[in-house]
This record gives structure tokens, sequence and C-alpha cells, in this order.
């Protein structure tokens, strides 16, 4: 009896070394493995007198590291597939002097969100990804280690960073464009759709609640959302009634082909305000 109890504990401890050892492998010394190859970025913001670019590095290391991961899901692809993205511990390490920055940059909690909106806005579209159809989904860390994405990755990268700021955010999900997009949590009366949430197109620099008369592939403007993905527990609301109304104008100059004069002083301030970019 006494020798199957120490066969026993002998095969209990080898099982414990086993597990601790492939651990490691899985799981490897961040500094040793992950931070590696680094490289320096400037990630530009500009909204109204708020301009500046935040110097940040990212490692091709851990960007590798993540780029190996497969994203599939059996049956729930929010849990499963977005949940995977935004939950990292290594991620939130990496990123959280970037949010640190944006932070150190205005005390002001709304300003601190204009500062992550503009920054992820002015990331280069990635037309590279959306002509070949590219399906999968990429980690915040990886759009922000290329510095572009498509539509998807933006969302989920200004989602995330509004998220660690405190902030109450979905994502809209827009099956009929093939599009996505975020909401951030707001008064009644500036919210889109009645969702409770305003409407933040990530791909370019643009006026938050705007809603561009169409997108690529659609010469439409959006339907309602077919899915709205939250998977954040922040509780800070951001008040866009200046922005609600600076969409409402520039709607209006939509498709005209001319303006008077004050209608074109009003746009050309809404331009500098929100570093609209202008098609030459």
């Amino acid at each position: 009896m006494f020798m199957k109890q120490i066969a026993y504990a002998f095969v209990v401890i080898m099982v414990f070394l086993c597990i601790l050892t492939s651990a490691e492998y899985i799981f490897p010394e961040s500094d040793e493995y992950y931070l590696t190859n680094p490289s320096s970025n400037n990630y530009y913001y500009k909204y109204a007198d708020l301009e500046g670019n935040i110097p940040f590095t990212t490692y091709e290391g851990f960007n590798s590291h993540l780029q190996t991961e497969t994203h599939y899901y059996y049956s729930d692809y929010v849990d499963e597939v977005y949940g995977e993205l935004i939950n990292n511990d290594y991620q939130d390490e990496y990123l959280e002097p970037l949010i640190n920055e944006i932070k150190s940059i205005s005390g002001s909690s709304e300003n601190q969100a204009r500062i992550a909106i503009s920054l992820v806005q002015h990331l280069d579209y990635d037309y590279d990804a959306y002509y070949s159809a590219s399906d999968d989904w990429k980690y915040p860390y990886e759009t922000l280690h290329a510095q572009k994405g498509v539509c998807s990755d933006k969302s989920i990268l200004m989602a995330y960073m509004l998220g660690q700021l405190g902030y109450d955010v979905v994502i809209f999900e827009f099956d009929n464009e093939n599009h996505s997009a975020i909401g951030i949590r707001t008064n009644s009366g500036y919210d889109f759709r009645d969702t409770g949430y305003a409407f933040i197109e990530t791909t370019f620099p643009t006026i938050i609640t705007y809603e561009p008369p169409e997108y690529m592939g659609s010469e439409s403007g959006l339907t309602n959302p077919t899915y709205m993905i939250d998977l954040w527990d922040g509780t800070k609301t951001l008040n866009v009634k200046s922005d609600y109304n600076d969409a409402r104008v520039m709607s209006r100059f939509d498709g005209r082909s001319q303006l008077s004069n004050a209608e074109y002083n009003q746009w050309l301030r809404m331009v500098k305000k929100y570093d609209i970019q202008i098609d030459e």
C-alpha cells in the first residue's frame, strides 16, 4: 500500500512538472520572447486645439506571436473571437503606456477620448487587406503595429482604447454594408438610431455622429446595425452635442457643388477642426 502511494505521488509530481514545462513553452517570458525587433512609431491626432504626435514603440516579436493566433469559433463568435482579441494580459501590459500617455496629455476625460478617437481615425486604411477580402480579425496591438487596418481592425482598436479609458462603448456591425464602426455612450437625442450610443466612423478623420452618405461597395448610407458588440464595462459617457450640430451642418453640404461664402466658411471651420481629409 505504501509503495502504491509513493508511485501515485511520483506520477502526480511528474504530471505537475509537465504542466509547468508546457506553460513555460506556451506562455514564455514576455521580455525575452516578445520584446524583440522594436519599431518606433508616431501616432498623430488632431481635434480642434488638441494636436500632436504620440511616440510609442511596438515590437515585432509580440506582433508575430499574435499573427500566429487563429480566430475560429464554435458557437458564439462574440465571446470566442472578440473576447479573445480584447482580453489578453500581455496586450494590456504592452499598451498600458500608450493609454497612460494619452491621459498625461490632458486631465480632461473627454479630451482623452477625442485624442484616442482621432489617433485611430488617422491610421491609414488597409486597402490591400480590403481588396484581398481577408476575413481574419486582428488584435488591437497588430493594428497599431501596422499603423493601418480595415474598418473592423480600426473599430476593435478604437473600442479597446476607449474601453481602457473607462468609456461605455460598443461595436456596430452592418452586414448589408460589410462595415464596422463604434458607438460611445452619450445623451439621448444625439445617439445613433435610438441605441443610446453616438456613431463614430473609424476609417478616416471625421465628426463624431457624422454618417457618410455612401460606402465602398455601396451607393447608399448605413442601414440599422445588424449587431451591437458590447464587451466593455466602462461607465463614462461622452457629450457630443457640438459634434452632432456640426455633423448635421456638414451633412447638408454633402453633394453640393457650390456653397455661399458663409457656407464655405462654415465648411472650412469644420474641416480644420476635425482635420477632415479633402480629395483634390
